[in-house]
């Protein structure tokens, strides 16, 4: 049975638009009283831009991407405040964010919390967004006590969500992602998973390893061989993936990173070029898309890993890297940085939706 899963491209992450720094200084308030708000998160989401408020409320994020992103605030007893901002309009300027408190009873979800399979309930979700990939299986949820479950027999739907960021340490790429999770969902009907949140990726500052006597050896930051591992395990996640085709596809370089298209037409390939997209330039860099068939991407320049194949029950040899993306809301808007403007206005399938959380980079990640 054919399994497809809605992503969220905001978890996702950019190279070539990477142009030049400008700053992004603004201000975080109650909104009730006006009060400067300490030690609130604020973050670029999908991107490891990011930094807490001052004693006074201030902040100074500098970015080397361009276009439209998220700018997301998070504070303890607050609703967290995302908004869409084009960066180019404040490079001189400021931003206040004014912040609401929460109202436990009115911020809680509406469906009841399944506390009874709480064992079986982690594995699932961690299967889920984590993925089963190399990668994937390096990566720890360090509070899954704080993520609530509920599963609906009815409806046959499995849902998470936490009241704080979910903190994930992925020990393959060196980074420490935390994800404000706001929606999560599992259709076992349709076979679809969809996930929506907002991310901030931290570099792991320093790892520890046992040696054959028992004792702890510390690496820190600059160690050639962790860096080095990490380093190339980072481009390994990136080449293939969805972030990877959305900058190329926001770049003009399809073709040049080595990504074939085909459009599917009654379950038949027929090999397209890169300009039959339709793809069209916007404001700020960004490219709509009007395809309207399931668009078949092939990635040459690597082979299908073993365990995809082993949990797919394929007998043959590893070949290239077959995708389906079909854009379900046209234009399908991609932005400058190769996030999509509209989460659920893309479907993935294939190879691309194999790797998840545990495989994903931020938007400066630069190969």
């Amino acid at each position: 049975m054919r399994k497809s899963i809605q992503v969220c491209i905001l978890l996702m992450m950019i190279n070539s638009i990477a142009i030049y720094a400008q700053n992004i200084k603004g201000k975080v308030v109650d909104i009730s009283t006006g009060r400067p708000i300490p030690k609130a998160s604020v973050f670029i989401s999908g991107s490891s831009i990011g930094s807490n408020t001052t004693k006074t409320g201030l902040f100074s994020l500098k970015a080397s991407i361009d276009g439209n992103v998220d700018l997301v605030v998070f504070h303890s007893g607050y609703k967290i405040s995302a908004q869409k901002i084009k960066l180019e309009e404040y490079k001189k300027g400021s931003i206040v964010i004014k912040l609401t408190k929460k109202d436990d009873q009115s911020d809680s979800p509406a469906i009841p919390n399944d506390s009874t399979n709480r064992g079986e309930n982690n594995k699932r979700f961690s299967n889920f967004l984590l993925g089963n990939t190399p990668f994937g299986d390096k990566c720890t949820i360090l509070n899954a006590f704080n993520v609530a479950f509920n599963f609906n027999k009815e409806q046959n739907i499995f849902r998470a969500w936490s009241g704080v960021p979910i903190e994930i340490r992925n020990s393959a790429t060196g980074y420490k992602v935390f994800l404000v999770l706001d929606t999560f969902a599992v259709n076992y009907n349709t076979n679809s998973t969809f996930y929506k949140g907002y991310t901030f990726f931290k570099e792991l500052q320093n790892e520890a390893s046992k040696t054959k006597k028992g004792r702890k050896k510390r690496h820190h930051n600059g160690s050639n061989s962790l860096k080095t591992m990490w380093l190339e395990n980072r481009k390994l996640a990136y080449l293939g993936s969805s972030l990877h085709f959305f900058q190329s596809l926001a770049s003009n370089t399809l073709a040049q990173e080595g990504f074939e298209l085909a459009r599917l037409t009654n379950n038949t390939a027929v090999q397209i070029k890169p300009e039959d997209l339709q793809a069209t330039a916007i404001e700020n860099g960004a490219k709509q898309v009007n395809f309207a068939e399931p668009l078949q991407v092939t990635y040459t320049k690597a082979l299908e890993d073993p365990m995809f194949l082993r949990q797919t029950n394929s007998k043959n040899a590893p070949k290239a890297q077959v995708s389906i993306i079909e854009f379900k809301i046209r234009p399908s808007i991609i932005e400058a940085n190769g996030q999509l403007r509209n989460p659920k206005s893309v479907l993935l399938d294939g190879y691309m939706t194999w790797k998840r959380m545990g495989d994903i980079l931020p938007i400066d990640y630069k190969p």
